[in-house]
């Protein structure tokens, strides 16, 4: 992972292909950009993963480490093989270099080498939280994505994070500091978020916790998704009027198992850009979870 110290001086080739990105965020936040190492690791040929792997290599990262786990072949636009997502990132962004790793073990020793690692549809919590860990411990930023038929969520944890913003009134850019909860901290033992309690995450959640019963034909998973999304507003006593009817539960079950290409682009698109946000040190970041709900 390259230092704060390591200094790296774009050519003139480079600079002409970012020349508008370097007029949007400066010399420096390109520099940064071009040393920086993204672990890309989970269900990165899936629509949201090509999405997020398209956004960072046109903002011209160093390099991008693929890891393929529990993927889904052929669902993505770069191509339906890792070969053919490493030919397509480089038919986009020549400067970018590729690497394609075998295994979660390979993954793993990855990351500390890394300057952001993100998590891409990923289903092992055990994974999850062990990969948080040693992001946290490394001061790496951690970035996780999930994209369940009509509804997307995404989740940031950056540790301390500071970053420069413009200021209104002067135009001069002021240092700023967020204080990131962890994941253990954002996540209950299910992985489920604790917070924010809001009739999206509830239901986004519950299909989190039904989605690996693979077992279950739609309409049973149709029938018990709108049940435990029920008894959970009842339960928490969340939602009132804003609460999902009992239609729309059951067309988000109906393609929760199939990926929603324009939730995939919005998503991906929020994904991506947090993860630019992070590798420039420019603009606030987001704090610390996004919900997209598509029924809404």
């Amino acid at each position: 992972m390259a230092t704060d110290g390591e200094a790296l001086t774009l050519s003139v080739e480079e600079a002409a292909v970012y020349d508008r990105q370097i007029r949007l965020w400066g010399a420096d936040a390109q520099q940064r950009m071009s040393t920086s190492r993204v672990l890309v690791l989970g269900r990165v040929r899936s629509n949201l993963g090509n999405e997020l792997i398209k956004n960072i290599c046109l903002a011209g990262v160093s390099s991008i480490i693929l890891c393929s786990v529990n993927d889904v072949q052929g669902q993505g636009f770069l191509g339906d093989s890792l070969d053919e997502v490493r030919n397509s990132v480089q038919d986009i962004n020549r400067f970018v270099k590729v690497e394609i790793l075998e295994g979660e073990e390979a993954a793993a020793n990855a990351v500390e080498s890394s300057t952001a690692v993100c998590l891409v549809g990923f289903d092992s919590l055990p994974s999850i939280m062990s990969i948080a860990k040693s992001c946290r411990k490394g001061g790496i930023g951690l970035f996780v994505g999930e994209c369940i038929g009509l509804f997307g969520a995404a989740y940031f944890d950056l540790g301390v994070r500071s970053y420069a913003e413009e200021d209104k009134d002067s135009g001069k850019l002021i240092q700023k500091v967020i204080d990131y909860p962890s994941y253990a901290d954002t996540f209950d033992d299910t992985g489920v978020p604790k917070a924010p309690k809001t009739p999206g995450a509830i239901a986004l959640g519950e299909m989190l916790r039904l989605k690996s019963n693979s077992s279950e034909d739609v309409e049973e998973l149709t029938v018990s998704y709108a049940r435990a999304v029920a008894e959970t507003y009842e339960r928490t006593g969340v939602g009132g009027k804003q609460r999902h009817s009992e239609q729309h539960l059951r067309s988000f079950a109906h393609a929760a198992r199939t990926e929603v290409p324009p939730v995939s682009a919005i998503v991906g698109g929020i994904y991506g850009r947090e993860v630019i946000k992070y590798l420039t040190g420019k603009d606030e970041p987001l704090n610390n979870l996004f919900f997209f709900d598509a029924i809404r």
